[in-house]
């Protein structure tokens, strides 16, 4: 389904080449080559990677982000395994929508809120009708660079850590989200619980992942009496060293109840547990919630 693309003389691209290339990069960076370049004219026989096109069988056609840009958002420089994902991810968030009693069909209006290199707003490629808006945005400028340059079928925003966001009161009536708030502080979540309900019309739908259950026993690894502080606070986060707002340096664990009394003024329609039901390609092993404001 993913052809790779060889470096060759008239196709040459040193960014992509070191980018696909860890082994070339760290050369480079010891001194052993000048360059990529370098490097490719004195082996220009090894057939290395810059990049891979997709034969379309997916029906999605936009560029495949480079290893490093993967490993931002995904914790690995699987490219394939990302570009794999990207319909299934879409077609999951078509299924828990429906799942929780809506019709996918109705929404005009769509935010992917923490975008990042467009992973599920890839697999939305021709899966909506026209006139439909598709918009995406996130706080990572490589991320966002590369999704401008690669989703011509949507908007794409460069926002801020905190809100608010650049759009009107009430213009999305379907907004999701996946691990976005797996990585913030309380302080931040509820600023963002408050801003999507501002942006989201009465009668829209809101999909949100977080860490539930699942992640129970990874977290009580990080504090004994992670029990007594779930049934205290509802939630837990937890900051690694040098962690920053937003990274996968902080990490939270949450209930439902927590996210339901955050998202004030919303009814929960359905909580996927997915130490019931699986993984699934929207979000791994994490927790989902659909919420409907009223």
């Amino acid at each position: 389904m993913y052809q790779a693309i060889i470096a060759d003389p008239k196709n040459f691209d040193e960014t992509a080449y070191l980018a696909y290339n860890e082994d070339v990069a760290a050369a480079v960076e010891r001194g052993d080559f000048i360059s990529g370049r370098d490097h490719f004219d004195l082996h220009p026989n090894e057939s290395r990677v810059i990049g891979y096109k997709s034969s379309g069988e997916d029906g999605l056609t936009t560029n495949l982000p480079t290893p490093d840009l993967v490993l931002l958002v995904n914790g690995h420089r699987d490219v394939i395994a990302h570009a794999a994902s990207r319909r299934p991810a879409a077609m999951d968030v078509v299924r828990l929508v429906a799942a929780a009693g809506e019709e996918f069909s109705r929404f005009s209006s769509v935010l992917d809120f923490g975008c990042g290199c467009g992973r599920v707003l890839a697999g939305f490629e021709g899966l909506f009708s026209n006139g439909v808006r598709l918009v995406g945005c996130d706080i990572n400028p490589k991320l966002v660079d590369f999704a401008k340059r690669s989703f011509p079928f949507a908007e794409i925003y460069q926002t801020e850590l905190m809100p608010p966001l650049p759009f009107r009161p009430e213009t999305f009536d379907f907004i999701y989200s996946s691990s976005v708030f797996t990585h913030m502080s309380s302080v931040s979540m509820q600023k963002w619980a408050q801003e999507l309900s501002r942006i989201i019309r009465g009668g829209g739908v809101l999909v949100v992942s977080f860490h539930g259950s699942m992640y129970h026993q990874e977290f009580s690894k990080l504090i004994p009496d992670l029990s007594d502080v779930m049934r205290s606070d509802k939630h837990y986060v937890h900051q690694f060293p040098d962690a920053a707002e937003g990274e996968n340096s902080v990490a939270t664990l949450a209930s439902e109840q927590f996210f339901a009394e955050m998202f004030e003024g919303f009814e929960v329609l359905l909580h996927r547990q997915s130490a019931i039901s699986g993984p699934i390609h929207f979000c791994a092993n994490q927790d989902v919630l659909v919420l409907r404001k009223l």
